[in-house]
């Protein structure tokens, strides 16, 4: 019995840690934001990266097509806005907000 992949009771570790933390597909979603980072938003200025990205979003940037070409767009344009926010992160020390909102219980 291989203890990496099998505990005591016979149990594939592996695949039981594949099912609850989503491994393989938090590392695509990671290679995306990756490959935008350096394709783009590191490459930003500091003008092009100072803004609320999330404020952007809402007014300009979400699509409310249902289409499957508008899903797929979601899918780069939420890669694009985390890239662009690591970025802000690292560069700014934190990410850019123009409105503030509180939270209340």
């Amino acid at each position: 019995m291989n203890k990496v992949e099998n505990n005591w009771l016979g149990v594939d570790v592996a695949k039981v840690v594949e099912k609850v933390y989503h491994i393989e597909e938090l590392h695509k979603i990671l290679e995306d934001v990756i490959i935008d980072y350096v394709n783009q938003a590191v490459l930003m200025s500091d003008e092009e990266l100072n803004y609320d990205r999330e404020k952007w979003m809402g007014r300009v940037g979400a699509e409310d097509d249902d289409t499957e070409l508008s899903k797929e767009n979601a899918y780069d344009i939420d890669v694009h806005s985390l890239a662009i926010w690591v970025e802000q992160l690292r560069r700014f020390k934190a990410i850019k907000y123009t409105t503030h909102r509180h939270i209340n219980e």
